[in-house]
């Protein structure tokens, strides 16, 4: 896919991995609109990377509709949309991970990239084309101890992607599944892991992503590590 004039719709595009996204997609030619529920660092990004932003807390599905809904207006279309909004859990002992916690976990990885899913797809289903991007998470993959309720929210949106997938084929509509390693973000504010010197970049992680999308063949579901074959 060549980038240059493409829209792109990034949730969660404030910070991490969806403000380097944001500037990727934006470097590449694409225009970009991303959503957050922090007006702050969403201001910050709507200047210093020249994006467009709005306001939304994808974990409200009345908001998510009304964000879909502008942004098209705004747009006209909506060739990309990347569903990256998400927390994590500090790695945390089972038995110490705070249930209110992983409830609002489930809320933002899972029901927060239904939503804004069920607009992308209602939104490409018309015109007959369009990609939908989910940063899912290695964690989706392969468990982990100390990361088992985020774990379970990341399991959780790779079926329901799966599933989309199937949903989008016969309108021309393609589902992209993105599962990055160890990548440097605020999930890590607390409890780093040992080894979190070593976690990618997210503008690395940005790259590859996009570099994926390039292709003539994109990878429908791409292990995005450290130091891969695909680097």
């Amino acid at each position: 896919m060549d980038i240059k004039g493409k829209t792109v719709i990034i949730t969660g595009g404030s910070s991490g991995l969806g403000r380097a996204l944001a500037e990727g997609f934006k470097n590449a030619g694409a225009h970009v609109l991303i959503c957050s529920n922090n007006q702050k660092e969403l201001r910050e990004v709507i200047v210093e990377a020249g994006v467009d932003g709005l306001l939304c807390d994808i974990t409200d599905p009345v908001q998510v509709q009304g964000f879909a809904k502008s942004a098209h207006s705004k747009l006209k279309k909506v060739d990309i949309w990347v569903n990256n909004a998400g927390v994590g859990n500090h790695h945390t002992e089972i038995e110490l991970q705070d249930p209110a916690f992983v409830h609002k976990m489930m809320e933002v990885n899972f029901f927060g990239m239904m939503y804004g899913s069920q607009e992308a797809l209602k939104i490409m289903k018309k015109q007959k084309q369009g990609t939908i991007i989910n940063i899912l998470s290695i964690r989706a993959m392969k468990a982990h101890p100390l990361s088992a309720g985020y774990s379970a929210t990341k399991w959780a949106a790779r079926g329901f992607a799966e599933a989309l997938r199937v949903a989008g084929e016969e309108s021309g509509v393609s589902v992209i599944n993105i599962y990055p390693t160890g990548m440097k973000t605020e999930f890590y504010n607390i409890n780093k892991p040992d080894d979190y010197s070593r976690f990618m970049e997210p503008r690395e992680v940005a790259r590859r992503v996009i570099e994926n999308l390039e292709l003539s063949n994109p990878e429908d579901d791409l292990i995005v590590e450290k130091n891969s074959l695909y680097s």
